[in-house]
Protein backbone atom coordinates (compact mmCIF):
# COMPACT_ATOMS: atom_id res chain seq x y z
CA UNK A 1 0.00 0.00 0.00
CA UNK A 2 1.70 2.98 -1.06
CA UNK A 3 0.10 6.45 0.63
CA UNK A 4 0.52 9.95 1.67
CA UNK A 5 -0.27 11.07 4.76
CA UNK A 6 -0.01 14.21 7.11
CA UNK A 7 0.71 14.88 10.57
CA UNK A 8 -1.76 17.26 11.62
CA UNK A 9 -3.71 17.55 14.78
CA UNK A 10 -7.39 17.11 13.54
CA UNK A 11 -6.21 14.07 11.44
CA UNK A 12 -6.80 10.35 12.25
CA UNK A 13 -3.03 8.80 12.59
CA UNK A 14 -2.75 6.59 9.93
CA UNK A 15 -0.78 3.52 11.89
CA UNK A 16 -3.26 4.07 14.42
CA UNK A 17 -6.57 3.25 11.89
CA UNK A 18 -4.79 0.78 9.94
CA UNK A 19 -4.30 -1.20 12.96
CA UNK A 20 -7.87 -0.90 14.08
CA UNK A 21 -9.24 -2.26 11.19
CA UNK A 22 -7.11 -5.63 10.49
CA UNK A 23 -3.61 -4.31 9.11
CA UNK A 24 -0.19 -5.04 10.64
CA UNK A 25 1.78 -2.25 10.23
CA UNK A 26 5.55 -0.80 10.28
CA UNK A 27 5.89 2.81 10.91
CA UNK A 28 9.38 4.27 10.83
CA UNK A 29 10.25 8.15 10.98
CA UNK A 30 11.88 9.14 7.86
CA UNK A 31 15.38 10.54 9.44
CA UNK A 32 15.84 7.23 10.95
CA UNK A 33 15.33 5.02 7.37
CA UNK A 34 17.42 7.73 5.77
CA UNK A 35 20.01 7.17 7.81
CA UNK A 36 19.83 3.20 8.19
CA UNK A 37 20.10 3.80 4.61
CA UNK A 38 23.74 5.48 4.84
CA UNK A 39 21.53 9.14 3.52
CA UNK A 40 21.12 11.16 7.27
CA UNK A 41 19.84 14.76 6.84
CA UNK A 42 22.88 16.96 7.34
CA UNK A 43 23.20 18.56 10.71
CA UNK A 44 22.94 22.53 9.16
CA UNK A 45 19.39 21.23 7.67
CA UNK A 46 17.69 19.39 9.58
CA UNK A 47 15.63 22.29 11.21
CA UNK A 48 14.50 22.99 7.13
CA UNK A 49 14.28 19.15 6.22
CA UNK A 50 10.60 17.46 5.76
CA UNK A 51 9.53 15.39 8.75
CA UNK A 52 7.33 12.05 8.28
CA UNK A 53 6.47 8.88 9.26
CA UNK A 54 6.82 5.83 6.43
CA UNK A 55 4.19 3.30 6.91
CA UNK A 56 4.36 -0.64 5.47
CA UNK A 57 1.46 -2.43 6.15
CA UNK A 58 -0.39 -5.64 5.24
CA UNK A 59 -3.83 -6.67 5.93
CA UNK A 60 -4.61 -9.36 8.25
CA UNK A 61 -8.59 -9.79 7.87
CA UNK A 62 -11.58 -7.72 9.49
CA UNK A 63 -10.60 -7.04 13.07
CA UNK A 64 -14.72 -7.42 13.80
Amino acid sequence: MHALTFHEPDRTDAAEWLTDHGWQVKAVNNREEMARLGRAVPEDLADDAVRSTLLRACFGGPSH
